[in-house]
């Protein structure tokens, strides 16, 4: 079983981790039909060798069986956990690919024998330790380069890269009104042209952008800096109010909430609101 990404450093679409997995006697059937490090292969040559791997996973020879599954991580997610209160590093979103990757394959009841997968971050050790001590059971190499060194990695490199590639290009767009460009969103890489062009022209003042872009990074936060309204947040809401803590008890006490918003002084409001006559409401019509 081979274990690789694609996508970790785009500002624009989702990180998609892929892993093939092959008979072991089924190995120099990957170099017979050109396997290699995705990076190191032209977009044309990389769909080439994806097709002829559907072939030999449609192959009813025993001795030629391959499968692949996917892990894609939606930029809305990356963006969210990367910005919650407790941080997530794109290592630790990762890491986790990676083990889901290993639990799906192991609960299909597929019988793995060894698992490859490239470095992510800038230990090996750690990294093989971390996953050695989730699958015991397992022989575990963590390489640096491991998509050009083994070719059951730079398998799952190729399925990871044609599907990420095919998932930017054909990209819907969640929000109303959004379209891609004529020139379309380039390769989603911050030094990519056409990307560039797409994060200065399509930010929005108030909403920033679509979720297609990944708002915890560098180059989406500078454009954003520059260009988006500051704002603070204001609310009418008693329960906000600082002077009274509540205790865990007392957020189930409907009565504390009550003598609480009673006996606290009144809210001042924003002029937004006051200006415009505009009123709290909980029903609509």
């Amino acid at each position: 079983m081979g274990i690789d990404e694609a996508g970790r450093g785009p500002v624009l679409g989702p990180m998609v981790y892929g892993c093939a997995i092959v008979k072991a006697d089924g190995l120099a059937n990957l170099d017979s039909i050109g396997v290699n490090d995705s990076k190191a292969l032209t977009d044309a040559k990389r769909r080439e060798i994806f097709a002829k791997m559907e072939e030999l996973i449609a192959s009813v020879d025993p001795k030629q069986i391959l499968t692949y599954s996917l892990r894609i991580v939606h930029p809305r997610t990356i963006s969210a956990q990367m910005q919650r209160r407790v941080k997530q590093s794109l290592n630790e979103i990762s890491h986790l690919c990676a083990i889901s990757l290993i639990e799906k394959a192991l609960q299909n009841g597929i019988c793995i024998s060894e698992v490859f997968v490239d470095l992510v971050g800038n230990k090996e050790e750690v990294y093989q330790t971390f996953l050695n001590e989730r699958f015991p059971s397992l022989k575990i190499t963590v390489s640096k380069k491991a998509d050009a060194i083994f070719r059951i990695v730079g398998a799952a490199s190729i399925v990871a890269k044609v599907t990420r590639d095919d998932k930017l290009a054909e990209w819907v767009f969640d929000e109303i009104g959004f379209f891609a460009p004529e020139r379309g969103l380039g390769s989603g890489y911050p030094s990519d042209p056409i990307t560039k062009q797409f994060i200065r022209t399509m930010v929005d003042p108030i909403f920033g952008y679509p979720s297609l872009v990944r708002f915890s990074w560098k180059t989406v936060e500078r454009v954003l800096e520059k260009k988006a309204i500051k704002y603070t947040w204001d609310s009418s809401s008693s329960l906000l109010d600082s002077s009274k803590q509540f205790t865990l008890t007392e957020l189930w006490t409907k009565a504390s909430v009550t003598k609480h918003c009673q006996t606290k002084k009144k809210y001042r409001r924003h002029s937004f609101f006051t200006e415009r006559g505009l009123s709290n409401t909980t029903e609509l019509s």
